[in-house]
């Protein structure tokens, strides 16, 4: 009997915290999106005019809220790259067709 207690105990916890933890939302000021140039800055601009309001509508089912969604376009894919690593930017946009992987050479034993 004192098995089932401590285990309906446990339970009870464990959904309390999760249930704690599901209404609590982070909240941010800005995330900022940088596109490569993968086509003209304009023609990215004028398509990506509505994701600013999807990604803050679907950030906040997960618990984000965020304040501003700030796009731009690089000026060249090192630039992109560049402000990733720096720090200046959160999310670089770059489109999976356009990369590509430098293959070495394998030598058997």
């Amino acid at each position: 009997m004192k098995k089932y207690l401590a285990l309906f105990l446990v339970l009870v916890l464990s959904l309390s915290v999760t249930a704690a933890l599901a209404e609590e939302t982070i909240q941010m000021d800005k995330l900022t999106f940088q596109f490569v140039p993968s086509k003209d800055a304009d023609v990215i601009i004028t398509g990506t005019q509505n994701l600013p309001e999807l990604v803050q509508a679907e950030m906040l089912k997960h618990g984000y809220e965020i304040g501003e969604v700030e796009i731009s376009v690089g000026t060249n894919y090192n630039a992109t790259g560049e402000a990733m690593a720096a720090g200046s930017i959160d999310v670089g946009w770059l489109p999976g067709g356009t990369t590509r992987c430098t293959a070495t050479k394998w030598t058997s034993f």
